[in-house]
């Protein structure tokens, strides 16, 4: 793999200098690491940032998580009626528990899907979120613990 391309290093290391020099302001380091990060994730994953509610990172684990993710936000919509009853294993009677059943994130989906978002698109948007969260995460951790904005945000790397 080969360097980014000139003009992207120039926005990284603006972006970098632009967050060195507000150091004695707490509110814009992790504002511009979260926005940083924002930007990374949506570069490391530009074929599913371009087209989210079209393409899945693979056909593994991503069909399957896109499909529990899916179930989970459906059953939310009806009282979870028939959670655990899902249609994977047929006809073992509650197959869903036999396999990773995500309720957290299909409860987050829960809203998208209330906007007719479809499987993909609700996957895409999570695994796309789940980057920067990550990210200003550990930043918050570790400002906290060491105090120091500049490797708290390279630990959020």
């Amino acid at each position: 793999m080969g360097h980014p391309p000139p003009p992207l290093r120039r926005w990284v290391a603006a972006l970098l200098l632009a967050l060195a020099s507000v150091g004695g302001c707490h509110l814009l380091w992790p504002f511009g690491a979260f926005l940083f990060y924002c930007l990374a994730a949506w570069l490391l994953n530009l074929p599913i940032a371009r087209a989210p509610n079209r393409v899945l990172s693979d056909l593994g684990d991503s069909a399957i998580n896109t499909w529990i993710i899916a179930w989970v936000a459906r059953c939310a919509s009806h009282g979870f009626e028939g959670l655990m009853g899902g249609n994977l294993f047929h006809p073992f009677p509650h197959a869903f528990v036999l396999s990773n059943p995500m309720i957290a994130p299909g409860l987050l989906a829960w809203p998208m899907s209330l906007l007719g978002a479809g499987p993909a698109l609700m996957h895409n948007l999570l695994l796309l979120a789940s980057f920067p969260l990550s990210g200003i995460s550990v930043y918050l951790l570790a400002r906290r613990l060491n105090g120091s904005d500049a490797a708290a945000f390279v630990g959020g790397l």
